[in-house]
């Protein structure tokens, strides 16, 4: 899930108090999209009991991120293992018809980046990456405009916003610190991240935005209007291709997962780090 999919489901969940997902703390939920440190958090924010006091509050709002993404990509059965099993991962054969076309008349009307990289040049891991990332986008574009007014989208852009202050950003990383989080992505990509996330928050005028300028960042596309029109019919098409039903049904037991982490977690996510993380 992008971000509305997350705020969304943690509001469902009933466990959170608005200010976490719209105000202050809100940067403390998407941590791990803003400094990309999923796989810290999956071994080490199941159990909030075990941090210590001063970090549970936050530790709580990191677990309903992880129980979300848990779910849309690994699924239920067990959180030793990431099998790729998940929502996304079982319904993305959509946005992989998609892709050619898409970057081909992205490439024939100039709307891509010099680095972009094209699909015949993909290996099986970034195939994978766009076609289950396209599916959660696409989520907060089905989602993100009915679910979040525009106070919402106000107090959302506020909060990221928060960001540009250079002493919130101190803060923010040295809470990253403290929590002993760490990332395979090196400290200038975190920062390059968090300077993505402002932008975004100073620009977007719809809550579906964010996913819109995630994907053509992530993708390789200019964030031009034309661009940024390009990916939006993108990812209307994936949309409507997904089944409404379903998709609701998998935000309501993603907040129940979240309101009952333990009915999904069963062990630590093993083994460890296989290389050493970026600090």
């Amino acid at each position: 899930m992008e971000i509305i999919g997350h705020l969304y489901a943690a509001e469902m969940s009933g466990i959170h108090a608005a200010h976490e997902l719209y105000g202050e703390e809100l940067i403390e939920t998407m941590m791990p999209n803003i400094l990309h440190c999923h796989d810290w958090a999956y071994r080490a924010c199941w159990q909030p009991e075990r941090a210590p006091p001063r970090l549970r509050a936050t530790v709580r709002r990191l677990r309903s991120h992880i129980v979300a993404d848990w779910l849309i990509h690994y699924g239920d059965r067990t959180t030793t293992e990431k099998r790729k099993c998940g929502w996304a991962y079982r319904r993305m054969r959509t946005a992989s018809a998609l892709a050619p076309r898409f970057f081909a008349d992205a490439a024939a009307r100039d709307l891509l980046r010099s680095d972009a990289l094209l699909p015949a040049r993909w290996d099986k891991k970034q195939r994978l990456d766009f076609n289950h990332s396209i599916l959660e986008y696409a989520l907060d574009l089905l989602w993100g405009d009915a679910l979040l007014d525009r106070a919402r989208t106000r107090d959302l852009c506020r909060a990221l916003a928060r960001l540009a202050d250079r002493d919130v950003r101190r803060g923010y990383l040295a809470l990253y610190a403290g929590l002993g989080a760490w990332s395979e992505r090196p400290i200038a990509y975190r920062e390059r991240s968090i300077d993505s996330i402002v932008d975004d928050a100073y620009r977007a005028r719809h809550a579906s935005d964010f996913a819109v300028r995630t994907t053509a960042r992530k993708y390789g596309l200019k964030t031009d209007p034309a661009a940024l029109t390009h990916v939006r019919g993108l990812l209307e098409a994936v949309a409507a291709a997904i089944d409404r039903a379903d998709a609701d049904a998998l935000l309501a037991r993603t907040a129940a997962a979240i309101a009952d982490p333990d009915s999904l977690y069963t062990a630590p996510l093993a083994p460890s780090p296989p290389q050493s993380p970026a600090p």
